[in-house]
Parts: structure tokens; sequence; C-alpha cells
């Protein structure tokens, strides 16, 4: 507001006053300094709650933030325990073709597809250990770094 007052009295009022700084209010010497007296009001009626408020919404969003990477910690945690159960499914899906036997998942399958079936199962070992690398990794950094934080 004082902005816009010192700004209405340089460039409309000086027109009308034929430029005599006497006549201005804001920006006239004699009658003090009244801009810094308008800043210094303003800083003065400022809501105190303002700074607690923002506050409180930055640890809102901070335990939100640490939420949702629990959660991404435990759907990682899901994706071990869901590679693992492929592994032992196709692991005696494997045994059940080499030793003959027919199930429901096996019973299109020959002892021809074993090798397939084999080399599934290498490509979900694979997966395993890097879900279990990555499951080890945000733990750590959870534990070591972000957690730390929030004490």
């Amino acid at each position: 507001m004082a902005s816009s007052l010192t700004t209405y009295e340089e460039e409309n009022l000086m027109f009308f006053v034929d430029k005599d700084c006497t006549k201005t209010v804001v920006n006239n010497a004699e009658h003090g300094n009244m801009i810094e007296s308008l800043k210094h009001t303003t800083d003065n009626l400022r809501n105190p709650f303002t700074d607690l408020y923002h506050w409180v919404k930055g640890e809102i969003y901070d335990l939100s933030a640490f939420q949702a990477t629990l959660i991404e910690l435990k759907s990682v945690g899901d994706g071990v325990e869901a590679v693992r159960n492929k592994i032992k499914q196709t692991k005696s899906d494997v045994d059940n073709i080499q030793s003959g036997k027919k199930t429901m998942r096996t019973l299109t399958k020959g002892s021809g597809d074993v090798h397939s079936i084999q080399s599934k199962l290498e490509q979900y070992e694979r997966d395993l250990d890097q879900q279990i690398k990555l499951y080890d990794c945000l733990r750590v950094y959870l534990g070591q770094t972000v957690l730390p934080r929030f004490k």
C-alpha cells in the first residue's frame, strides 16, 4: 500500500501541484518519514499465528511424505515376496514336468518347454536379487537418513 501511495504521488499528484514537494503527503519531508511509518505499522499488524500455521503445515507435509515412503517400502517388500512365490511356483512346475506329473499349470507343457521355463526361472532369480537390493537400500536410507530427522 505504501509503495502504491508513493507511486501515485510521484506520477499523478506531482503533475497537479507543479512538482512542488511540499504539497505531497507521503513523500513530504516536513511531515516525517511516513513511508517508514506505514511499513512499520503493516509489519506490526501481521498475524502471529501465520508462522505457526505454515510451520504446522510443513510438518504435516513432511509426515505425509514419510508415510508415502513407508507405503512404497511395503510395496517393494511385497514385490520381493511375489517374486519369491513365482520362483517357488516355477520350480515346482519344472519338477512336475520332469517327473511327468500333470497339473493345471503344466497341462499344456511338454518336456521341450523345460528350457524356456528354466530361463524364466533364471530371470525371476535376477529380479529377486535386484528387488532385495532395492528393499535393503530403501530400509538403510530410511533408517539412517530420513528417520533421524523426525526425532
